[in-house]
């Protein structure tokens, strides 16, 4: 069934798995993966490299995307992801109290897919292959699966989907021109342990 996506309506974020990529860091296996966010409408996307699906990698996953954006749209969409929801003990699955605040600060609205249907969340998941596929091919371009650092990696990673999105331009623009401002700061991306 098809979906009819408004602009600037949503966010959705998931995370991607990249191990098959066979990224390296100083000639050391690189197992990772990606927090990949996607404006349906306009199939924008960002990413950014983490090791695990927690609440900061999310949460930097997520304010990466706005800030390179500068707009925020009206819900941040996800799957059932532990690091936002919590499992209620009858299959169901409510927001996480730190999730909601996360997202409350942008003004967002979190919003999930239900469990079992992950066609409700089928525009990033369809990217996340697709983004996948792109950075194997220019890895092979790059002839070389070695960085220097993480932030080096990233960086590069980030470039072939600023490059992707310059082709969105059109919808892009529809997007922005439906969402508000971007006026808070950044929040946090760690965690005081002790």
């Amino acid at each position: 069934f098809g979906q009819e996506h408004r602009p600037g309506e949503a966010m959705q974020t998931d995370f991607t798995n990249c191990n098959k990529l066979k990224v390296t860091i100083g000639g050391e296996p690189f197992e990772h993966m990606l927090c990949h966010s996607v404006l349906p409408y306009s199939h924008w996307e960002w990413g950014t490299v983490c090791r695990s699906e927690s609440l900061m990698a999310l949460r930097r996953g997520i304010q990466s995307s706005l800030f390179r954006l500068g707009r925020v749209p009206r819900y941040s969409q996800s799957d059932n992801l532990s690091a936002a929801t919590h499992d209620l003990g009858s299959g169901a699955r409510a927001f996480n109290e730190d999730y909601e605040e996360f997202v409350g600060h942008f003004g967002m609205e979190p919003r999930k897919i239900a469990v079992g249907k992950a066609n409700q969340d089928g525009d990033v998941e369809a990217s996340n292959g697709v983004l996948k596929r792109k950075l194997e091919q220019h890895l092979l371009l790059r002839s070389s699966r070695d960085f220097d650092g993480v932030e080096a990696y990233e960086a590069w990673v980030q470039e072939v989907m600023t490059k992707t999105n310059e082709l969105r331009i059109k919808k892009v623009a529809e997007e922005l021109a439906a969402m508000k401002e971007l006026s808070v700061n950044r929040l946090r991306e760690y965690r005081d342990e002790g």
